[in-house]
């Protein structure tokens, strides 16, 4: 019952983080894009380092958004701009991959002093 609790709670915090952000940007798909990149790499550092449910299904859950992502995509093929709905989608995908090994690479590497 408490994981269900951090969850919730991280999935809150990331979801207002996620929200903010957006505001940042206003080019195309910017700020889905930068709440899906930074979450790949947050979910690769805290997936190495503490398999918590707080940061990775919680927190890093509510960051991402695969829903925004198909609904940009969506409206680019509906205004017929395939070709940023092409860059769109490879990109993200690259770079969620990207994301995840540098944060998984990043908390292998990550000197704590003990």
């Amino acid at each position: 019952m408490l994981n269900l609790f951090f969850v919730f709670l991280g999935g809150a915090i990331g979801s207002l983080l996620r929200f903010e952000l957006a505001k940042c940007f206003t080019v195309l798909f910017a700020g889905t894009f930068v709440a899906n990149f930074a979450g790949c790499i947050l979910l690769g550092f805290f997936y190495g380092r503490t398999k918590n449910v707080f940061f990775t299904t919680g927190f890093c859950g509510g960051l991402t958004t695969f829903s925004g992502l198909m609904f940009e995509l969506i409206t680019y093929i509906q205004n017929k701009m395939y070709l940023l709905f092409s860059v769109y989608l490879i990109l993200t995908i690259v770079s969620g991959i990207a994301g995840i090994y540098l944060g998984t690479f990043l908390s292998k590497n990550w000197r704590t002093e003990e």
